[in-house]
């Protein structure tokens, strides 16, 4: 597939913009489970997110690996919680 699209500058901040609320999305999910494991809305929020990570979709706005993104949170996060 080619992907001569993805230097078009507006289409390059849009997909921008959509991972970046994946980001923070995923990272705020995990620190409500944190808290509270329970919690079904940060539980759902969470599958989401790392879902997203793993498509096609993810696939086609940039190319970086979802799952590579995800162990590098992952790792952030942990790393962050040690230093707190």
């Amino acid at each position: 597939m080619d992907k001569a699209y993805m230097n078009d500058p507006g289409y390059r901040d849009l997909a921008d913009a959509i991972i970046l609320q994946a980001v923070i999305d995923y990272r705020r999910s995990v620190q409500r489970l944190a808290g509270k494991s329970k919690d079904l809305r940060a539980r759902r929020l969470k599958h989401d997110t790392e879902t997203f990570f793993r498509s096609r979709w993810f696939g086609v706005l940039t190319n970086i690996s979802g799952r590579k993104l995800l162990m590098r949170l992952n790792q952030r996060m942990h790393t962050s919680e040690v230093y707190e």
